[in-house]
């Protein structure tokens, strides 16, 4: 299980944990307010290709203001990528709170 950014009292943020449940422990793969992260995010999208990467998107920054960019996180590497589509091709509106499916 990973989560991705989310929200507290003292502002957003933009960390990655693992959970897992063999061991029953979480473990961070990227510290809050890295640069290399994406854009701190909360309502936002978090989904796993089956494969080694994970995908982050959509939510608010801390301004708030929504987005609709599109990062990829490789497992193997721990690297990031992103945004995934550029800004001229067709992709939905900047969105929050929304339900997805991979």
């Amino acid at each position: 299980m990973y989560i991705y950014g989310g929200r507290l009292d003292s502002g957003r943020l933009n960390d990655l944990w693992q959970f897992d449940c063999e061991t029953q422990m979480w473990h961070c793969l990227c510290e809050n307010n890295n640069p290399s992260n994406p854009v701190i995010r909360s309502g936002c999208l978090l989904e796993h290709d089956n494969h080694n990467s994970l995908y982050v998107g959509f939510g608010y920054d801390t301004h708030p203001v929504a987005h609709n960019e599109m990062f990829r996180y490789d497992l193997t590497t721990r690297v990031w990528s992103g945004p995934l589509v550029p800004s001229d091709k067709v992709s939905p509106n900047a969105r929050i709170n929304f339900r997805s499916w991979f």
